[in-house]
């Protein structure tokens, strides 16, 4: 379409430390963190900040309806109501 552009930004990986900066900056207190969908059922990077800021982070990890919640590391802590993924 004529008038219409598109920009496409490259995905960048926010940080905690950055993420409770700007948090703290607009009187956030707290916030669920959701893996992303294109990185897979991966959970370790959200968990990992959960983990080392309990009072500031929760996940709500995502694993496919054919793993168990165990085999995605919900038992290592940090993880809330799992978002299931149906294939």
């Amino acid at each position: 379409m004529a008038g219409i552009r598109s920009i496409v930004r490259p995905r960048q990986e926010l940080l905690a430390e950055e993420a409770i900066t700007r948090m703290d900056e607009a009187g956030v207190d707290a916030a669920i963190l959701v893996p992303p969908s294109w990185e897979g059922d991966r959970n370790d990077v959200c968990l990992d900040a959960a983990l080392r800021f309990p009072d500031r982070f929760a996940v709500m990890g995502r694993f496919p309806s054919k793993r168990s919640p165990n085999e995605t590391g919900s038992k290592r802590g940090g993880n809330k109501p799992a978002c299931w993924v149906f294939d």
